[in-house]
This record gives C-alpha cells, sequence and structure tokens, in this order.
C-alpha cells in the first residue's frame, strides 16, 4: 500500500506537470483534462473541512443546554452513595471505588459558609 501510493503519486505528477507534447511522443494519447489536476485535491480538501465542521457540529447540536439536568448526571452515572461507609474493616492498602460527587455534597461544600473544610480552604497561608 505504502509502495502503491507512491507509484499513483508519480502518475499524477507526470500527468499534471509533463507537456502533451511529451505525453503524446509517449505514446500516452488519453488521459483526463488537466483541469481535473487541480479539481480533485481541492474538492478533496473541501470534503475533508466538510467532514470537519459536520463533526463538529453534530457535537454541539447534541449537546444538552447548560441549564439541563443531563449536564449534572446521566443515567451512566455511578453517583456515589451518603451512608456512612466504615473503612475499619478495610484493609490498610484499599482503595475506594470510583464515585461521581452528589450534586448536594458539592453545593454543600461550595456555599455553605459553616463548613469546616471551607473555613479552611479560605485561609491564607504566608510562606517566609
Amino acid at each position: 500500500m505504502y509502495l502503491a501510493s507512491f507509484v499513483v503519486f508519480g502518475v499524477y505528477l507526470i500527468w499534471a506537470y509533463v507537456p502533451d507534447s511529451i505525453l503524446h511522443s509517449l505514446g500516452i494519447t488519453y488521459y483526463p483534462n488537466r483541469y481535473w489536476a487541480l479539481a480533485i485535491p481541492v474538492w478533496l480538501m473541501t470534503f475533508v473541512w466538510f467532514i470537519f465542521f459536520s463533526y463538529m457540529t453534530i457535537n454541539l447540536w447534541n449537546t444538552p443546554s447548560f441549564d439541563s439536568f443531563d449536564c449534572i448526571t446521566d443515567e451512566h452515572a455511578n453517583i456515589m452513595k451518603l451512608e456512612n461507609q466504615k473503612s475499619i474493616d478495610q484493609p490498610s492498602d484499599w482503595i475506594p471505588e470510583l464515585h461521581d460527587i452528589p450534586i448536594g455534597l458539592v453545593n454543600k461544600f461550595l456555599y455553605d459558609e459553616h463548613t469546616e473544610a471551607k473555613k479552611n480552604a479560605n485561609k491564607r497561608v504566608f510562606y517566609r
């Protein structure tokens, strides 16, 4: 395939740049119009850009709006349960399962002024 692409590209360059008189002297009399030497690459690049913008447009079209509940969670979410799990029964090298944080917990941390984590996060620490 690699070698064939070089051969096809070489034939394309010969067809595009060699004058008609030389091609006729070599016995090559039937070939497409030279218009296609420019038209084919232009159409191919136009098609590539069309696919690129179409893909972006379809993705933006399928994206839910910012006020949609689908921006917060969906049917594939693995939402963490807020039950107190005892980690005493777990071994010391235990890693908890990966979960999505519930929006209520995020809002409590971000907007509740009385949480200890919020107070500690707002403290400025100066180093000498």
